[in-house]
């Protein structure tokens, strides 16, 4: 399954003469596709993107989405254990470890006017 993970979306529902055609000389990566060239082969742009990786789509050459599999939307989105639950979920402190940690100063320092 694929899902396009969407940044802007065409205004007009049309394509006009103003998107910026990608040349030879352009420094355009493999990635990169115009909209409409994405639109006419949009099988291919979800095998690329289910194959080879996340697809940049530009409308009028500025950046608009990015096309990825789901595997990596998943990935992305997925939550992720905080330091807290990794120390949490580890072993158990010695108990001269949370001793030491227990009587540690209170002092917070000295006071200071602003």
């Amino acid at each position: 399954m694929l899902r396009a993970v969407l940044t802007e979306s065409v205004k007009c529902g049309m394509i006009t003469s103003q998107s910026r055609q990608v040349g030879m000389n352009d420094t355009a990566h493999p990635s990169d596709w115009q909209l409409q060239d994405a639109k006419a082969r949009f099988s291919e742009l979800v095998r690329k993107a289910r194959e080879q990786g996340p697809q940049h789509v530009s409308v009028r050459g500025e950046p608009a989405v990015v096309v990825m599999s789901e595997e990596d939307f998943a990935r992305l989105t997925s939550s992720r254990a905080s330091i807290v639950d990794h120390i949490l979920q580890g072993e158990a402190w010695p108990d001269d470890v949370v001793d030491a940690i227990n009587a540690r100063s209170r002092d917070t320092g000295r006071a200071i006017d602003f």
